[in-house]
């Protein structure tokens, strides 16, 4: 599930890698996401099958972890123009979400995490940049 946030038809993405805009809005909105994820798998991914292919090395975001342009975290900060060395985000996307979720309470869940990521200020987490997430670095 890829998701943007817009201001006055403008996206508020592109900095959301700069991990020198500490006060970006997205920012706080991908860190609402991400500090409430656990409890919006519970709506994105609502089968044994969904967590079933939910594995390292299927690109289902098996790791809570957040990474730019990495397939393996849970959210994937996703590249405006690919052959870019520019940090320039478009949007993000989800990558624990299937099928079988109902996606009025998955997004219900997403705007609302967001929004509590927003008025608490909560801090981004250090992007992952390994080639397994699930080990620091």
């Amino acid at each position: 599930m890829h998701f943007s946030l817009w201001k006055d038809n403008v996206s508020v993405m592109a900095d959301l890698a700069d991990s020198n805009a500490a006060n970006s809005v997205a920012r706080a909105f991908v860190a609402g996401v991400f500090t409430h994820l656990p409890a919006i798998v519970a709506l994105s991914m609502p089968t044994v099958n969904s967590y079933e292919r939910c594995v390292p090395g299927a690109w289902a975001g098996a790791h809570h972890a957040v990474g730019w342009q990495h397939r393996e975290c849970a959210l994937r900060l996703v590249s405006a123009d690919a052959s870019s060395k520019d940090r320039v985000c478009r949007d993000v996307e989800m990558k624990c979400c299937d099928g079988t979720a109902n996606p009025y309470l998955v997004l219900g869940a997403l705007c609302l995490a967001g929004a509590d990521g927003i008025r608490r200020s909560l801090p981004l987490p250090e992007l992952v940049s390994t080639n397994d997430p699930g080990k620091s670095g």
